[in-house]
Order: structure tokens, then C-alpha cells, then sequence
């Protein structure tokens, strides 16, 4: 991470929810689902999201819509409040979320994990919103957030092709090392 020194302790929270998601909150808080644990076939499916999370949070995505908050304080314009209702409806654009992946691959590569498990996550997300929300693929490429399904799992491919002679060691998937790490009952909350 560039910014590793403005996030000396990250905050890691399993959230009890059967959705798979993670997020990562400014401030240095990642957040992920029990369902997501289910999702992730392999430990480096886990780390390449975590890594996703992580980029938010180096490259300032997060921080860039705290900053247009002051846009409230502001004597209200039509410009002004077209960009308040883009703020609170898209806090993540689809280039944020390319950048977060391209930091994913490279960083997963960096420690050895295969990228591919990555890719494969998110072709697998592709399709389960394809099969539950099939009306996604007709919301306008303004409002989305995410890039279009199957275009991120093929761009991390692309990407990991391109590191692949920087860092010809990143094969580990960890498929068994997941399922041995992944707690089977209810963690305890203090």
C-alpha cells in the first residue's frame, strides 16, 4: 500500500450475513460476510478480496466522497445537488473499482497467491446476478458502480497475464487452507 502509514491497524469484522459482500469503511475498517467466506472456494479468493478492500482505502476512494459532504453545508445550486444525489447513489464508480482490482492482482501476485481464484470469484458473482437480478444489465453505465459482469474477472486475468513474468510464483490457491481457517461455529463477541 502507498498510504500503508495512514492505516497502521486495520479493523477486521465478520458480519453475520448469508449476502456476500465486503466493505471497507474509511478509517481503516474492512468489513466481511459470512457469506462471502461461504462464496470464496480458496484462501486466495479471500485475499484478493480483502486486497480489493484494501486499495479502496489506499487510493482515498473512500475519502473522496467524506470530502464532497461539505457540498451540504453549500448554498444549493442544480449542479451542486446533482452531484450531492450522485454522491449519496454512487459513493464507488466503475474506475474506482478497476483500480481496486488491478492493486488486488498485483498485490496477491506480490505475496504468491494466484489471481486467477480471484477472477473466478467474481465471474461467479457475474453470474449469480445475472441468474438473481437479471434487470441489472438494463440500469444505465452513469449509475452503475461496478463495471459490467464479466468485464472485472476478465481485466484481473489480463492484468495477472501481464505480471506473470514479474512474479511467475503466484500460484498458491489454498482451497484446503480456507476451509481449515474459516470457523465453523459463531465467533464470540466481547
Amino acid at each position: 500500500m502507498k498510504q500503508a502509514k495512514r492505516y497502521d491497524r486495520l479493523n477486521l469484522r465478520l458480519i453475520e450475513s448469508q449476502s456476500s459482500d465486503a466493505f471497507a469503511i474509511a478509517g481503516g475498517h474492512l468489513l466481511i460476510t459470512r457469506g462471502l467466506l461461504k462464496t470464496c472456494e480458496s484462501e486466495a479468493a479471500l485475499v484478493g478480496v480483502l486486497a480489493h478492500e484494501l486499495s479502496h482505502l489506499d487510493r482515498g476512494h473512500l475519502i473522496i466522497p467524506l470530502k464532497q459532504l461539505k457540498l451540504a453545508r453549500q448554498p444549493i445550486s442544480f449542479q451542486k445537488s446533482m452531484m450531492w444525489i450522485n454522491l449519496v447513489t454512487r459513493p464507488l464508480r466503475p474506475e474506482q473499482e478497476r483500480e481496486a482490482d488491478s492493486d488486488a492482482t498485483e498485490w496477491m501476485m506480490a505475496v504468491g497467491y494466484s489471481p486467477r481464484e480471484l477472477a473466478s470469484l467474481l465471474n461467479r458473482w457475474d453470474q449469480q446476478q445475472q441468474q438473481t437480478m437479471p434487470w441489472m444489465q438494463f440500469i444505465p453505465g452513469f449509475v452503475k458502480t461496478h463495471p459490467n459482469p464479466g468485464k472485472r474477472s476478465r481485466d484481473v486475468l489480463l492484468a495477472a497475464d501481464k505480471l506473470k513474468l514479474k512474479f511467475p510464483e503466484a500460484t498458491y490457491v489454498g482451497a484446503q487452507n480456507l476451509r481449515q481457517l474459516t470457523p465453523k461455529a459463531k465467533p464470540q463477541l466481547p
